[in-house]
């Protein structure tokens, strides 16, 4: 479609939307600094320069521009740190517990996330068929949410016993439900405080757990301590909450998602890690990082 000789296509109207971010950003600044009768920046004044930022990206990207490009990666960093020492100003509200996976990202139709999702579980499945070397007979799933994972743990281990805890009851019964026939021993338990033997388990997988722990560290203990091998897996930080605004996902916590209290890039996890844990095979399906560990 043409309009006074210029075309205009998804592109051209995903770069006004853009535009419309920065747009607001002024209108609402206006109207809160004419309430307060001064010069007033809101927090939402950031979340939209991030968000206009986030989509000046995807579009530069899309049409190859490199100005548009280099501008938009400055303005995404600079917007991004002003909106965290905004947040940081603004007096902590304790947030209330998330339980299981924010979205259903095992089911999504979003050939995107399917082609993601895909990749961290080829990766999960490597790591199940090395640990096979170890003669696994007793296995625990720490935070097993809807029970996707222990479907794939059991297609590996038939035989073994399998154990699967989860800090939220309601997360207990779907697992229950969606691996009918399979038996597991489930139990309601905290990731920081289990009520296990020490090297109860030849296996442990924990999941994207550790960044919903108040006390990770605690979380790799406990670990460690149940252990004699492990699977563990986080987000990729900061990819994770950029992922998230440019799908225009919880702008208003910077791209956090519900129940992330923990935020780490490859090397801060990887440090992490090896102060608790031997590390022996490590992935990078993006945008998680997923590592085979022995206690």
């Amino acid at each position: 479609m043409t309009i006074l000789g210029f075309k205009i296509d998804f592109w051209t109207i995903w770069g006004f939307v853009a535009q419309g971010f920065y747009f607001a950003r002024f209108i609402i600044q206006w109207i809160k600094s004419e309430k307060e009768g001064k010069i007033v920046v809101p927090h939402v004044f950031w979340v939209l320069s991030l968000g206009g930022a986030a989509m000046t990206l995807v579009y530069a990207l899309a049409r190859k521009d490199l100005v548009f490009l280099i501008t938009a990666i400055l303005q995404f960093f600079l917007f991004g740190r002003n909106l965290i020492l905004s947040k940081n100003s603004q007096t902590p509200i304790k947030k209330p517990f998330v339980a299981g996976n924010y979205t259903d990202k095992y089911h999504s139709k979003n050939p995107i996330n399917q082609f993601l999702m895909n990749r961290f579980l080829n990766d999960f499945r490597l790591f199940l068929q090395q640990a096979q070397a170890q003669n696994i007979q007793t296995i625990c799933e720490i935070g097993c949410g809807e029970g996707e994972l222990l479907k794939i743990i059991h297609q590996y281990y038939p035989q073994a016993k399998i154990y699967a805890t989860d800090a939220a009851k309601s997360e207990i019964v779907k697992a229950k439900k969606n691996t009918k026939g399979i038996p597991i021993t489930f139990s309601v338990q905290n990731a920081e405080k289990l009520n296990y033997q020490n090297k109860q388990f030849d296996l442990v997988v924990c999941c994207e757990v550790l960044e919903h722990l108040e006390n990770p560290q605690q979380g790799l203990k406990e670990i460690k301590r149940i252990s004699q091998n492990s699977i563990v897996s986080v987000p990729i930080e900061p990819w994770w909450r950029i992922l998230n605004l440019i799908r225009l996902k919880y702008l208003k916590d910077l791209g956090n998602t519900p129940g992330h209290l923990n935020h780490w890039s490859v090397a801060k996890f990887n440090k992490l890690l090896k102060q608790k844990l031997k590390v022996k095979n490590t992935k990078i399906p993006f945008p998680w990082q997923i590592y085979y560990c022995q206690s």
